[in-house]
């Protein structure tokens, strides 16, 4: 009676392991998964906000684009040549609004600043000129874990938003004999629309060793740029190591002069024994700030903005554009796997109940039939066992 009270009382079939030894593992299991998902659904509710919050800003950013380009445009028709001035206060206020949406915070974290919380990423010069990035970090993805095995990116770093990244994927064959040679090139623009192409060539030195030739040419093939480094393999699992002796797979360049900064990143490749496919791509052949500032300060002297200028700030409206509905990706993602851990938690804590919940109308039944035995046990003691104090009186 003691034990079936205890259950009722408690509501649990299970209070201690002797209890049911194969019923308090499964009873522990059931709960350290409920916790599990209960810290994966606060994740993704963090990261949800993270994203909403990430999507107002993106969105603040395209809306002032696509208007700078409706301005720029509007600019060229010959009937608004006289107001230029009110132009270049225009472009400036556009500047400023594009450079407070990069400075997005959530939480006392910057949307926009990789993995570097510790300072405002973006700021714009004493003398106007210029925007500086003061993160370190640009490129860090934040990540949060939806699963025991799934992580899920949740921001749309700096260094893919504004600056003009190049990345390469795919494997070299480790079977190329020394020497070989692979060649890529790409399109860049300075702020104010001078065309220049940057190639690069990755040769064989060596086992699992490649040597990483770059140069910038402008449009009369003028070598602006050149730089060598060393790009290694781990030759066991054919991973990338890093570039020169360092772990580092990304290679800042800036060209002094013309005002021309891009980032290479090697992160996507590495070596196998298979037929080489590598590939490249570009996510912007130009910079936002330089452009928009390039165009405020060519229009203070009367100059008009040229059609490589519209071209880069229409690419710039669409990145952006396309960024949003990245993020919208990441958020479909995130709903669909907090639905699923929903339906996981439902399913296990039935099973937890099924496990450890005490049927309470079975539970009183069974204790009224121990007090029926118990009553009955009385009876037949007094029968069996008449003698009283008074029998030793």
């Amino acid at each position: 009676m003691g034990e079936v009270q205890n259950k009722i009382i408690t509501q649990k079939k299970v209070n201690k392991p002797s209890d049911s030894p194969l019923g308090s593992g499964k009873i522990i299991n059931f709960n350290e998964r409920l916790t599990s998902i209960s810290s994966f659904q606060k994740n993704i509710e963090n990261g949800l906000a993270f994203t909403n919050y990430s999507v107002s800003a993106l969105e603040g950013i395209h809306e002032q684009t696509h208007s700078m380009l409706v301005d720029v445009v509007s600019l060229k028709n010959p009937t608004n040549s006289t107001s230029t001035q009110d132009y270049v206060q225009k472009l400036t206020n556009y500047l400023d609004t594009i450079v407070n949406l990069a400075n997005s915070e959530f939480q006392g974290q910057y949307l926009f600043a990789g993995t570097d919380y510790s300072v405002k990423p973006y700021e714009i010069s004493a003398d106007g000129q210029s925007v500086v990035i003061n993160s370190s970090n640009l490129g860090g993805e934040k990540s949060i874990k939806t699963s025991n095995n799934t992580l899920q990116k949740i921001n749309i770093t700096g260094e893919e938003l504004f600056n003009s990244a190049i990345k390469y994927t795919g494997n070299f064959n480790s079977a190329d004999a020394v020497g070989t040679a692979k060649t890529f090139s790409q399109k860049i623009f300075d702020g104010d629309g001078n065309e220049f192409t940057i190639e690069m060539e990755f040769t064989k030195s060596a086992a699992n060793t490649y040597t990483l030739n770059t140069g910038v040419k402008d449009s009369t093939d003028n070598v602006v740029y050149s730089g060598t480094n060393s790009l290694g393999f781990n030759p066991v699992t054919g991973k990338i190591t890093g570039l020169d002796g360092t772990t580092a797979q990304k290679l800042q360049v800036s060209v002094p002069g013309k005002n021309l900064d891009f980032t290479f990143d090697v992160s996507g490749l590495m070596e196998s024994n298979k037929a080489t496919t590598v590939n490249s791509s570009m996510n912007l052949n130009g910079n936002i700030f330089n452009t928009i500032i390039s165009i405020r300060e060519n229009l203070k002297n009367g100059n008009m903005p040229n059609d490589n200028q519209l071209d880069l700030l229409n690419g710039f409206s669409q990145h952006f554009l396309n960024k949003v509905s990245e993020l919208g990706n990441i958020q479909n993602n995130l709903t669909s796997a907090s639905e699923l851990l929903s339906r996981e938690e439902t399913e296990v804590t039935s099973l937890l109940s099924q496990e450890n919940d005490v049927d309470m109308a079975e539970y009183a039944i069974e204790l009224q039939n121990y007090q029926n035995a118990l009553e009955v046990s009385y009876k037949i003691s007094s029968i069996m066992l008449p003698k009283s104090l008074l029998d030793y009186i």
